[in-house]
């Protein structure tokens, strides 16, 4: 069974960078529907669209695990459970198991002090590293809406506290694999930090790209709506 992965829904009802977002909810569970997935992981930023009873239709369709991003309504993400009264939020530094993968989440984006901004809690880069220290001891795919500094950013990319930081949290951690979003260059990037596999994704309506894991066969896609971008091979499992 495969696992979809998203970021930076930003279902919106109104434009984002330009572009209308009021379809990507259906655009959503159109993939699942196409894809089938097990569960669906999302890395936050899915929007400010959101409802009861459209987080019902989602997890009607897929059994969710999600953190928030600096663009979401964290206290409807608190409240909303799967079909099997699970919580879809996972706390920072929790493990969950899925499809006998062990995901590592942290939620939010870095900040210098650890401000909130829009009631959206942030994190310092020692929040970071203490939590990937403590918790994630064996992890085989590293989830954080942060995404760290890879080449293929170029000079043109000024930095700034969080993707610099992620850098070291990834270097510490070493997992096989490192998904996450928030930065805005382009649909997809994927890059290696040491052993680490690092994959950024945008899946809002500009860009509508995802990734699907394949625990059986040991496999890491990256599409676009129906059409595939790149496969990798990867060992995903610790042990």
């Amino acid at each position: 069974m495969s696992i979809l992965v998203i970021s930076d829904l930003h279902f919106e009802k109104g434009s984002f960078r330009g572009v209308y977002q009021d379809g990507a909810l259906d655009w959503l569970l159109s993939m699942i529907d196409k894809t089938k997935p097990a569960a669906l992981v999302g890395l936050g930023d899915w929007g400010y669209a959101w409802t009861c009873e459209d987080w019902n239709l989602l997890t009607e369709k897929v059994t969710t695990h999600a953190i928030f991003g600096n663009h979401d309504n964290v206290n409807l993400l608190e409240s909303i459970k799967n079909k099997d009264d699970s919580r879809i939020l996972a706390h920072d530094g929790e493990i969950r198991t899925i499809e006998g993968i062990k995901f590592g989440f942290i939620n939010g984006i870095m900040s210098d002090n650890g401000t909130p901004r829009r009631n959206v809690s942030r994190s310092t880069s020692e929040d970071f590293l203490r939590i990937v220290s403590t918790n994630f001891k064996k992890l085989d795919i590293l989830c954080t809406h942060e995404s760290p500094i890879v080449p293929e950013y170029g000079k043109k990319f000024n930095s700034g506290i969080g993707p610099a930081a992620m850098t070291k949290v990834i270097e510490k951690v070493q997992p096989k694999i490192s998904i996450s979003g928030h930065l805005d260059f382009g649909p997809y990037t994927i890059s290696k930090i040491g052993k680490t596999i690092t994959i950024r994704i945008e899946s809002g309506q500009m860009n509508r790209h995802y990734s699907i894991i394949k625990p059986d066969k040991n496999e890491v896609e990256v599409w676009y709506d129906e059409n595939l971008k790149e496969k990798l091979s990867v060992a995903l499992r610790t042990s």
